[in-house]
């Protein structure tokens, strides 16, 4: 298409349950509201988050 190919930035979403303060953070694609990977990172610390995504079970995507 005539552009750079680092030009291209593609951003992969996976919603989860995610809580602050006992409360629920909502999240939303049409309103493009979600908390990133780096954000949860800077927020709860490396080890929390290699403890949450090793206790994750693999499974695909509704609809796909």
């Amino acid at each position: 298409m005539g552009e750079p190919g680092e030009s291209l930035e593609v951003c992969l979403i996976q919603f989860v349950s995610l809580y602050r303060g006992g409360e629920k953070i909502p999240m939303g694609k049409r309103d493009g509201v979600f908390v990133t990977l780096r954000q949860l990172r800077e927020e709860v610390g490396n080890d929390a988050c290699r403890l949450l995504l090793s206790d994750a079970q693999p499974r695909s995507a509704p609809g796909l």
